[in-house]
């Protein structure tokens, strides 16, 4: 896959994300009862997860296409590696239970929950953005 078109997918991925995630976690920091001032689910930092979260994947597709050059297999290793990095980056949220931080003080589980259903949905949406078919975003 040529540059220019994994740097569009990155750009569709980026927007795509940023915009189911940042009403989600308005939403889940007026229900999951953490104080309004939470880190984690304030819009800046969501955007940044976002835009983090579909560069990685970016650049995760475009090593791997550069690697493996059968499609198919190369998808097969995307997906799998997604996976295993998405269950990875729940521990960026469970880890708040155990922090002495003023900062995340009044972490409650749900928005725990909620924190790694925000990163599922950023792994989700930026992986379909490159395993759809490759001719039709020419």
């Amino acid at each position: 896959m040529p540059f220019p078109e994994i740097l569009s997918r990155f750009a569709i991925a980026a927007l795509l994300t940023t915009c189911f995630c940042v009403p989600l976690g308005l939403a889940l920091l007026r229900v999951t009862g953490v104080p309004p001032t939470y880190p984690p689910l304030l819009p800046q930092q969501i955007v940044s997860g976002t835009v983090g979260g579909a560069l990685l994947v970016s650049l995760g597709y475009w090593l791997l296409s550069a690697l493996i050059p059968d499609k198919r297999t190369r998808h097969a290793a995307f997906l799998a590696l997604a996976i295993v990095l998405c269950l990875t980056s729940f521990q960026l949220a469970t880890r708040l239970s155990y922090t002495q931080s003023p900062r995340f003080a009044g972490v409650t589980v749900a928005a725990q929950v909620g924190q790694c259903v925000l990163h599922t949905m950023v792994v989700f949406l930026s992986v379909i953005c490159f395993l759809s078919e490759e001719s039709g975003w020419a």
